[in-house]
């Protein structure tokens, strides 16, 4: 692509830094913010599931490694966030969703709303007793 910035379908607000320019090591506090801004857009955009381009998803892991290495504490700790995101993204694809079936479970449908005397019960358990 030519352009520096690429607007994210489905994102009317939202831009990330296309693979050219992104995450580049910046000098200066003001290049710093942007370092931080264009990583926590990243996590914003693994963690909403945009579109992200595919040179930019494939080279990522390392450019944040590049960050947690000799980046400052700040681009270290942003650069983090993005590969937990991902590691995250990773796990929720990867596990199956839980699906409980019940096969052959029986339900009581038992409409006396009375109560059941001790007596009642012992004669009940004497009577099985006595047929077997």
């Amino acid at each position: 692509m030519a352009g520096d910035v690429l607007a994210v379908a489905g994102t009317p607000t939202a831009l990330i830094a296309a693979p050219n320019a992104a995450l580049q090591k910046k000098t200066g506090r003001e290049d710093a913010m942007g370092v931080r801004s264009e990583l926590k857009m990243l996590e914003q955009a693994i963690i909403h599931q945009w579109k992200i381009p595919a040179e930019l998803y494939e080279t990522l892991p390392v450019r944040c490694l590049d960050h947690i290495v000799n980046g400052t504490r700040r681009e270290a700790n942003a650069a983090m966030r993005v590969l937990l995101a991902m590691q995250q993204q990773n796990i929720a694809v990867q596990m199956p969703t839980k699906t409980q079936v019940n096969v052959g479970v029986q339900i009581a449908n038992n409409t006396d709303t009375g109560r059941v005397s001790a007596r009642a019960i012992v004669e009940r358990i004497r009577s099985e007793r006595v047929s077997e």
